[in-house]
């Protein structure tokens, strides 16, 4: 049984969904209703075998298209993973790599940075690590516990 799964999904979600001989157009509450369902199934998959789901949200993204159903998909996500028992850790602020809004550039190991790519969607290599950093930190906060767990699994407190 592995410990934790890392999930980020969604980024190219914005397509109808099949379900059985129908197809549901993106947005329609019945694609949020089917959208939900498969993330949950996903996530109580996982859960039955590992420890831990951490299910990471989409970024702020810098095309007006994308942002607004990056933020639907991430809300639905955030709600049935939740649901399902795993951790939601929203991501599109921490993107906004402290403007308020999309930037393509941001402070990163002590300097300031390109951290997305030209076509406003992907992150350079340092932004990617900016956000790895954030995956990391829930790491470390996991394996911390667990450690702790761990320890006192025999112990007796009085």
């Amino acid at each position: 049984k592995s410990d934790v799964v890392i999930v980020q999904i969604g980024a190219n979600d914005i397509t109808t969904i099949r379900d059985g001989r129908s197809r549901e157009s993106f947005g329609t509450e019945a694609w949020q209703r089917l959208y939900s369902k498969r993330v949950s199934a996903l996530t109580t998959g996982l859960k039955s075998r590992v420890s831990q789901v951490y299910w990471f949200g989409l970024p702020v993204v810098g095309k007006s298209n994308f942002e607004g159903p990056y933020q639907t998909i991430s809300g639905l996500q955030k709600a049935a993973v939740r649901r399902a028992g795993g951790v939601f850790i929203d991501i599109h602020k921490l993107t906004q790599f402290g403007t308020g809004g999309f930037s393509q550039n941001g402070t990163y190991q002590g300097r300031r940075q390109a951290l997305r790519a030209g076509d406003k969607v992907h992150f350079t290599k340092s932004g990617y690590d900016y956000v790895v950093q954030a995956v990391m930190d829930h790491l470390a906060k996991f394996t911390s516990e667990r450690d702790r767990r761990a320890s006192l699994q025999d112990v007796e407190l009085q």
